[in-house]
This record gives structure tokens, C-alpha cells and sequence, in this order.
């Protein structure tokens, strides 16, 4: 097992198969660039001066607040000065999530927070402290190998990712201040999502929605941290790299996700996660089920 306390690490990649989680206290303020994950990951805020960054919207959380970014997601903290920050982090690999809920889906969260495009959970306080309690027993049993740990470590799991699901359908909408956004800019955002196999230049951007190019990019870059076309190349880098992990064939990734050129598709691969297209291929069909794909995951 590892260590699960301890100061912030850059480390973006999983370890473990199933899942891996971290109580980690800074009392002064680390740097996090914008990343993206293979895998689902929840974060129980406890302390801090922190805005959470998240695909284009800016969130201010509350002592007992849970953040959802699934595998798809840019994201960062952006951690200010003056307050201790402690969270409680989870890593789940999906197909591990996938095997916990029986004929529930317990990944659901995830998705339904991006489509709505609300990342944060305020969860009402019996919920927060039973997750909580839940946190709790997950972390003594962790880095447990006493008889029975590996059973309880899958059942708290599973009690958490369910309250966690009943949470999320049950939020509010509209979390007040605690949202920043731009409702131009987050139906740009939405747009590229929804068409990343179609051309999306500046220019048909900025047609589509009646913005000045300056002024989209100036704006876009304030609430993304991207350009527009840096943006639309991660995302589709991004779609290309699960599409690889499920079996496609590069061909086929890169035309899934958008590039109109090859060698400029595996150029980019190449340099954003430090593998070929071929090679992360070949990694996912060899993998056992459920074991993630190992690779680079630069800024």
C-alpha cells in the first residue's frame, strides 16, 4: 500500500488497479496545472482558500464540499494563501467503479455532473457526515492487511460512491456564489464538446456566437486557461486516448476525435502523454481488465 498522507505530489497517474486515496494537508500554496485524468476522482474539501477550476467554470467550496471530475474533465486548483488546505482525495478506476454497483451504475455521478455542468456537491449534513464517517473507515483500513481489509476497502467504497450517487441527483442547480461562469463562454465550451469532430476554427466560433474574435479570445482564455485552439487540441487528445484504451485502432482514434491530419495527431499524442497512438493501443489490449493504461499526463 501507499503512503496515503503526506504533502501534495505531481503525480497524476494511478498505481493501483482499483483505487487510491489521499489525505493531504499544505500549509502554503501549491502550483497545479490544468490536467485531465484516466480515471474518476472525488474530492472532499476540508480547509482552504481554493477555486477550483473545471472546463470554463470557477468554484469557491465550503468546508464539507465534494468535487467530481470524471475522466474526460480539465481541471485545477487554484490554491490562494492565508488558510491551511486539506482535502481527502479518491482515484477510482472506472471499470473498478463499474464492478461495484451490481445493476446500478455507479459512475453516473460523473457524468451527470459534467452534462450539467455542475461539478461541486453541497451535500446536506446528514450525507456530508456520513461520507465523512465513511472517509474515515476507508482511511484506517487503506494501508490495513489485517483479515478482511480487502473486502471492507470494496465495501466503503461502494457505501461512498452510492451516497455520493444520491447526492448528485438530489443537488440543487444553482449554488449561487459559490459558481463563477460566463454564460457565453460555457455555451462555447459545451459546443466544442458536442462537435469536436467538426471543424472548429475561431472564425466559425466566433460567427456562431456573435462574439468579436478578440473578445472570445480573451474571455475564453480568463475562464478555461486555454486558448480556443489549445483547448479544442486537448480535448480531442483526450478523446483519442479513451478511444485508444477501448480498442480503436489510431486510424480510427483520430478521425473519432476531430484531427484532420495524422501526423499531426501522433506528433501532438506523442508530446501530450509521451507515448505513440500505436503504442498506448497496444498497452490497453494487453492490459488484464480493469489495470489502467500507463502514460505521461503532462500539463
Amino acid at each position: 500500500m501507499k503512503q496515503l498522507f503526506g504533502e501534495f505530489t505531481d503525480r497524476q497517474e494511478m498505481i493501483r488497479p482499483d483505487f487510491e486515496y489521499f489525505h493531504s494537508v499544505n500549509h502554503e500554496p501549491v502550483e497545479v496545472p490544468y490536467h485531465s485524468h484516466d480515471f474518476y476522482e472525488v474530492l472532499f474539501f476540508l480547509s482552504g482558500n481554493v477555486t477550483y477550476l473545471v472546463e470554463g467554470r470557477q468554484y469557491r467550496p465550503q468546508s464539507g464540499d465534494v468535487l467530481l471530475t470524471n475522466n474526460r474533465e480539465l481541471h485545477r486548483p487554484q490554491v490562494w494563501k492565508g488558510q491551511v488546505y486539506e482535502r481527502v482525495v479518491l482515484w477510482l478506476q472506472p471499470a473498478y467503479v463499474r464492478s461495484l454497483g451490481g445493476s446500478d451504475d455507479l459512475s453516473l455521478c460523473f457524468e451527470v455532473s459534467a452534462r450539467r455542468r455542475l461539478n461541486l456537491l453541497r451535500p446536506v449534513p446528514e450525507v456530508r457526515d456520513a461520507l465523512h464517517t465513511l472517509c474515515r473507515k476507508l482511511e484506517q483500513v487503506y494501508v490495513s492487511d489485517a483479515y478482511g481489509s480487502a473486502a471492507l476497502r470494496r465495501a466503503y467504497c461502494a457505501q461512498l460512491l452510492v451516497l455520493l450517487n444520491r447526492a448528485c441527483f438530489a443537488a440543487p442547480l444553482d449554488l449561487g456564489k459559490t459558481v463563477e461562469q460566463d454564460a457565453k463562454m460555457d455555451a462555447v465550451v459545451q459546443y466544442i464538446n458536442r462537435h469536436l469532430r467538426e471543424e472548429l476554427s475561431l472564425d466559425s466560433l466566433s460567427a456562431r456566437f456573435y462574439l468579436s474574435k478578440y473578445h472570445l479570445t480573451r474571455q475564453f482564455k480568463k475562464y478555461t486557461g486555454f486558448s480556443v485552439h489549445q483547448y479544442i487540441v486537448r480535448k480531442r487528445l483526450i478523446a483519442a486516448r479513451l478511444a485508444l484504451q477501448a480498442g480503436a485502432a489510431p486510424g480510427e482514434a483520430y478521425l473519432q476525435s476531430g484531427f484532420a491530419d495524422y501526423t499531426n495527431f501522433a506528433r501532438a499524442f506523442h508530446a501530450q502523454y509521451g507515448i505513440s497512438p500505436r503504442e498506448m493501443q497496444q498497452t490497453a489490449k494487453n492490459r488484464p481488465e480493469g489495470r489502467p493504461v500507463y502514460a505521461k499526463t503532462s500539463s
